[in-house]
């Protein structure tokens, strides 16, 4: 009898050492492909440890699949701006291209035969170290000091012989003022080389030309040129508009960091 019971108890141990032997190895087996360093840790530990890792993962993956969206904005908004400036230059040169562009161009090249600028100065600015431009009265340039060779220009940009400023003319004004600046030219020409120079039979060709285009048909092309802009100005106000909200977005976050920090 006691015989029996010896071995019923060694046969149940030996049973039972090796699942518990393996199932020690195993655990030990699955923390090592982990780390070495979690040898010692608790079961409950390593639950937890793991569970971390799947969140900031999770967290990780939403952050990058969010960033795309935020900064789709400003890019949009970027190449926004661009188109406008591809549209105002593609309106600029069809401006170039009307009557009245060609009549505003005609007039830069000699503007000075028919119109006085700057308007003469009772007194000039005193300036030392300085010496007035030939040819442009009010602008000097400096032949002494640190700045030397330095621009200083003191004319008043009222009136400024531009092809915004002519342009903003009426055709009318613009043709009487392109007739009178040939006429002047030729006049000065002849004084100085005499009427067989070549260049007065270019002058007299292309005065005749202005001469002939009428006015009312050159404020027409101008107006349907910029009919087919029309939306360009609104866009440019919008884009105007958003940068403006953009800018106080940014002023109030600044303000809620300092708030933040005090």
């Amino acid at each position: 009898m006691k015989q029996e019971v010896k071995t019923e108890v060694k046969v149940e141990v030996k049973a039972e050492a090796p699942s518990v032997a393996t199932g020690a190895g195993n655990g030990k087996r699955q923390v090592a492909s982990d780390s070495d360093s979690d040898d010692d840790i608790p079961i409950s530990g390593l639950a937890k440890r793991k569970k971390l890792k799947v969140e900031t993962k999770v967290k990780t993956e939403k952050a990058r699949v969010t960033t795309p969206s935020s900064r789709s904005t400003p890019r949009k908004a970027k190449k926004r701006v661009i188109k406008i400036k591809i549209r105002q230059q593609e309106c600029t040169e069809e401006l170039y291209e009307t009557l009245k562009g060609q009549l505003a161009q005609e007039l830069l090249c000699r503007w000075w035969y028919a119109m006085e600028w700057p308007p003469v100065r009772a007194s000039s600015p005193k300036l030392h170290g300085v010496q007035e431009l030939d040819g442009y009265p009010g602008a000097f340039i400096r032949v002494k000091g640190d700045d030397l060779g330095s621009i200083i220009d003191t004319r008043s940009s009222v009136g400024k012989p531009s092809f915004l400023h002519f342009f903003a003319m009426s055709s009318e004004d613009l043709l009487k003022l392109l007739l009178q600046a040939y006429d002047k030219q030729m006049e000065v020409l002849v004084e100085h080389e005499g009427p067989d120079v070549p260049l007065l039979k270019e002058l007299q060709k292309a005065r005749a030309s202005a001469a002939r285009i009428n006015p009312e048909k050159a404020e027409r092309g101008v107006r349907k040129v910029l009919k087919n802009f029309a939306e360009l100005e609104r866009e440019i106000k919008e884009v105007a508009l958003k940068e403006a909200e953009e800018e106080e977005e940014e002023d109030e976050d600044d303000d809620d960091d300092d708030t933040a920090d005090d």
